[in-house]
């Protein structure tokens, strides 16, 4: 009876350990080998697409179609490159000369994988679900020793209609979605490099990231070669940072495209089924200065009064300034970008941040640091009622990162 019992209690073990398990397995269902691909080279109904930006005429696969990324991006709402329309991308799909039955087949190079499987999702996004991404890129098919053509193939245009009553709402997160979902338990995935998620790069109108997201590099989900990273190493990847099966995720990015690869491997390599790519990503949410982000930079602009700190632009009570080859900032938005204490009492001003207490004075190019002196090279000084200080030597002094973009005469700070 004890022994009944023990089989009975490890069954059920079993069973919930096979439950709680991503549904792996699927990868098959979105990518393919060099091999594999060269099998399907005699097939009827497969068209293989070439999405690299450059060097199809000096060989691609044979069979393939140069595409470009313009054809399936499309702006909308002032937010650029989100996935094209039914008119547009109905164009582009008669273009190529593909069917509901055709099997497409997509591929890049290792730098482009992330356009590959930007066309890849927009297909599955209006319902063209017999689409896959040659996994390695066209370095997978030349290191398998497969041959190249310098052929240029122009298709047989099709009538391919898509409608929005096509569109796959489950595929798709607007920004409005992202928003609401801030309150449950969804996780949102940031799929940029660490730079973009810091905030020390940029190209949505404010650095930083989404507040609560987590970072998933796009480069964490690939083998050096390009290939995609297997089952189990993926899961352990994504595990890390909170996201199972069991927990509504939405990838973003910053124009929705990286966050296609991580799209992929979520659903199709690991098989998790609650999953959609925020198409505007930062793009749009960045634009709107309501929308919650983060970030570890501030980001002060000689001659301007518009500063951006922790991702919120903020109006300063004047432009920051640069006087003996030294960029100045207003000592009272200096110090909330440090996150510091403030107090000025007459010529002298005392800031407390990151552990340290500093002491200066209007006028005197000391710095005491925790009561210790320091040379400045710069002073104080008052213009207009308000005091400035010299942004590195301060910012340097409590330890922040200090960098000068001469370019866009620009000073960042992280702390």
């Amino acid at each position: 009876m004890r022994n009944k019992w023990l089989l009975c209690l490890s069954l059920a073990v079993l069973f919930c350990l096979a439950f709680a398990l991503p549904a792996l397995g699927a990868r098959s269902d979105a990518l393919v080998t060099a091999a594999e691909l060269n099998d399907l080279l005699g097939e009827e109904g497969v068209v293989i697409l070439d999405v690299r930006k450059s060097g199809y005429d000096e060989g691609h696969i044979p069979r393939a179609v140069s595409v470009t990324t313009a054809e399936f991006y499309e702006e909308r709402e002032g937010v650029k490159k989100m996935a094209a329309g039914p008119e547009k991308m109905s164009a582009f799909l008669s273009r190529i000369g593909v069917t509901r039955e055709s099997r497409i087949i997509i591929y890049a190079d290792a730098k482009g994988l992330k356009y590959a499987t930007r066309l890849w999702w927009v297909l599955k996004l209006y319902g063209h679900e017999n689409a896959q991404v040659l996994d390695g890129g066209i370095e997978a098919w030349t290191a398998a020793g497969y041959e190249l053509s310098t052929e240029p193939v122009t298709p047989e245009p099709s009538t391919y209609t898509v409608t929005a009553a096509d569109v796959r709402q489950d595929a798709v997160a607007t920004t409005a979605e992202v928003k609401a979902a801030l309150k449950t338990d969804t996780v949102i995935v940031d799929c940029r490099s660490l730079d973009y998620f810091r905030g020390k790069k940029a190209k949505a109108a404010r650095s930083g990231h989404i507040k609560g997201a987590v970072l998933v590099s796009y480069d964490d989900l690939l083998n050096a070669d390009g290939t995609f990273k297997s089952e189990e190493e993926l899961a352990e990847v994504f595990g890390v940072k909170g996201v199972t099966n069991y927990t509504p995720v939405i990838t973003t990015c910053n124009t929705g495209t990286t966050a296609t690869t991580h799209y992929l491997a979520l659903t199709r390599i690991l098989g998790y089924t609650n999953v959609q790519n925020h198409d505007a990503s930062l793009m749009g949410w960045a634009q709107d200065p309501t929308l919650p982000m983060e970030s570890d930079y501030d980001f002060f602009t000689i001659g301007s009064k518009e500063a951006e700190i922790n991702a919120v632009l903020l109006e300063l009570e004047a432009a920051p300034c640069i006087q003996d080859g030294r960029a100045f900032a207003p000592a009272s938005a200096l110090a909330f970008g440090l996150e510091a204490y403030f107090a000025q009492a007459g010529d002298v001003i005392r800031l407390v941040a990151n552990g340290r207490t500093l002491e200066m004075q209007v006028g005197s190019p000391v710095l005491k640091v925790d009561g210790i002196s320091l040379p400045m090279g710069a002073a104080p000084f008052e213009s207009g009622g308000v005091t400035f200080l010299p942004v590195r030597a301060v910012a340097e002094a409590v330890g922040a990162e200090v960098e000068w973009n001469a370019e866009k005469r620009q000073i960042s700070l992280a702390l």
